[in-house]
């Protein structure tokens, strides 16, 4: 929320939200935890909105901490797989940017690939993704697809590292990017 709502009074506050994010995010899994399934379940909705937290501080407050190793660390928590409504928000987010900014995404030697490539295997079905969310990724998925730079790295990577499953989502989403649907997520892309 502060970093949503805080504008620039969270650049003072920057670091020690950031800490206590990352801590909660690497927060070790205890006996008792691992012991009671509900208990599993607490932690990786608390883990999820750490996650979330993260998200947000990268979308409203990107300027006030070094958005690499941000978004490395981001990415290396993804997807979100308990809380379905933060799930949601932080997929719409990740869509959006990789469609406004792959390489940034990417990085610049497309060192992020491979990661994105995970994601989107499980983030492209209904649970996880929203209708216009799913738009927005048939682009992304498109425009990888028929990069000439990372085209080719792609399609290798979506058959060495996804289940057929996975592959099968991507494909499903990939089919739903046709002109009208490019328009209709670049006039939103464009708001």
């Amino acid at each position: 929320m502060i970093a949503q709502h805080g504008g620039t009074a969270f650049a003072g506050v920057t670091q020690t939200c950031l800490q206590g994010i990352k801590a909660a995010i690497e927060f070790p899994m205890d006996a008792v935890t691992k012991e009671k399934k509900a208990k599993q379940t607490q932690y990786y909705h608390a883990k999820d909105n750490a996650v979330a937290a993260l998200g947000k501080v990268l979308k409203y407050q990107s300027n006030c901490a070094d958005i690499n190793e941000l978004l490395n660390f981001w990415l290396q928590n993804l997807p979100l797989t308990h809380d379905m409504e933060e799930a949601k928000v932080q997929n719409e987010f990740l869509a959006e940017n990789l469609i406004k900014n792959p390489q940034g995404m990417l990085g610049a030697s497309g060192e992020r690939l491979e990661q994105v490539v995970v994601i989107l295997g499980e983030i492209c079905w209904k649970k996880q993704s929203d209708d216009e969310t799913l738009e927005m990724l048939s682009v992304v998925i498109a425009n990888l697809s028929q990069d000439a730079a990372a085209g080719a790295s792609f399609q290798a990577l979506c058959e060495a590292k996804l289940s057929e499953e996975f592959r099968a989502r991507l494909t499903t989403t990939y089919n739903k990017c046709n002109e009208e649907v490019r328009q209709k997520v670049a006039a939103k892309i464009a708001k």
